[in-house]
């Protein structure tokens, strides 16, 4: 069991990394790092967990565990990712709706760029992801640009236990 935990935490990390790493390409000299909105979409509230752990152990301010494919790659750094505080003028029907519309993800950049409390003084990007017919797909998407959308599709069984999930494709 042991082996599979430190498998799969390898394997989100590329994979994440890999989901990550394009689109935020702009941000490299920017000062700080990337704030991360993450959540699911109500068809997968179940799986949320292992997602949330894998941001709480590998992402954060100066996380030694913060992944790349190579050591020359560029590590986005993702300094702050709300994992459980959603912004009170977003609900579920506006994140499940970002997936699919371009409208309702241009209404959810616009109020998550705009968001600020203690920690965060507007969001970088969005990461929503969905369970439909045994895959995870993932979506996320530059907030400056939410019209471009990245959808990566993984089997949910693979989440924990394949190597396939860990691959970078840059």
């Amino acid at each position: 069991m042991y082996d599979k935990v430190i498998i799969r935490d390898r394997m989100m990390n590329k994979m994440i990394l890999s989901i990550l790493l394009i689109p935020w390409l702009s941000y490299a000299g920017s000062p700080g790092g990337i704030s991360l909105f993450v959540q699911p979409t109500t068809n997968a509230k179940n799986i949320k967990y292992v997602f949330d752990g894998y941001f709480r152990n590998y992402y954060g301010v100066d996380n030694p565990k913060t992944p790349s494919c190579t050591p020359n790659d560029y590590v986005p750094y993702i300094d702050i990712v709300y994992l459980n505080t959603i912004p009170k003028n977003i609900d579920n029907e506006l994140i499940d709706g970002a997936i699919s519309s371009d409208l309702s993800r241009t209404e959810l950049a616009k109020k998550l760029s705009n968001f600020k409390d203690d920690r965060v003084s507007g969001f970088n990007g969005a990461m929503i992801y969905d369970l439909k017919d045994e895959s995870v797909i993932i979506y996320t998407f530059d907030l400056s640009s939410p019209n471009e959308i990245r959808k990566t599709i993984i089997k949910k069984e693979r989440i924990i236990s394949s190597d396939d999930m860990g691959e970078c494709h840059l």
